[in-house]
């Protein structure tokens, strides 16, 4: 896998945690429409999610955390 599709994840991921709590579907909706969109093909496991989150935190200081009451990311 290269590194444009992580770094094509995180940006996904960021910008979903932006607007507002997203849900594990929501995600992967959004990921597969990317890939649609830029015909690249990007894991979409949940231990995938889990490596990207880290990388995330190391790279950009940002922590996305999931919310038990809500239910989302």
């Amino acid at each position: 896998m290269s590194k444009e599709t992580d770094f094509a994840r995180y940006a996904v991921i960021m910008n979903l945690a932006r607007k507002a709590p997203f849900s594990w579907d929501e995600l992967d909706d959004r990921l597969e429409l990317q890939n649609q969109i830029h015909g690249i093909e990007a894991k979409r496991s949940l231990r995938t999610f889990q490596r990207d989150l880290n990388e995330i935190r190391i790279l950009y200081g940002v922590d996305v955390f999931f919310d038990r009451k809500l239910k989302k990311i």
